[in-house]
């Protein structure tokens, strides 16, 4: 009888615990929707200082061309560079994504998007696999971690 009311207690607690994160997550997934447009925006206004306002003082950056960058104030530097190019994003698609939240302040937002880009007038195209690991500082979502790597066909 113990463990029968034990168990009914914990069953209940643990379905009201999931109606309460639930309810939680449906605007940490609009806000989380946001910083991953707000970085493709910025990106396509070849904005660096507004790309780099998604990240953490310390985040960690991996582009496609796989290599590293550590810090905000290195991305924004890489990013000021990048834009002096000849680039412009032509069409960007989100074919997939999902957010799982590892804690309430911690989630893992993964995607996989076709992309088409101009390069000094040449036409680059393909899919890239997503991965950002963005944190919750101060009641706002940043991203402490992004990975793009591009899927070889």
């Amino acid at each position: 009888m113990k463990t029968t009311l034990f168990s009914t207690l914990l069953f209940c607690a643990f379905n009201l615990f999931s109606a309460a994160v639930s309810a939680q997550t449906k605007a940490d997934e609009t806000a989380l929707n946001a910083l991953l447009k707000e970085a493709y925006a910025a990106f396509e206004a070849k904005d660096a200082h507004r790309f780099a306002a998604i990240f953490t003082d310390d985040a960690s950056f991996i582009p496609p061309p796989g290599y590293y960058t550590k810090g905000k104030a290195a991305i924004e530097a890489s990013h000021v560079e990048l834009f002096k190019m000849d680039i412009k994003v032509l069409k960007t698609e989100i074919r997939s994504s999902n957010i799982r939240f590892l804690s309430p302040d911690v989630a893992l937002c993964t995607w996989t998007e076709y992309q088409e880009t101009a390069w000094n007038g040449q036409l680059q195209k393909g899919e890239t696999v997503g991965s950002v690991t963005a944190v919750r500082q101060n009641g706002k979502w940043l991203t402490a971690t992004c990975q793009l790597t591009p899927v070889m066909n």
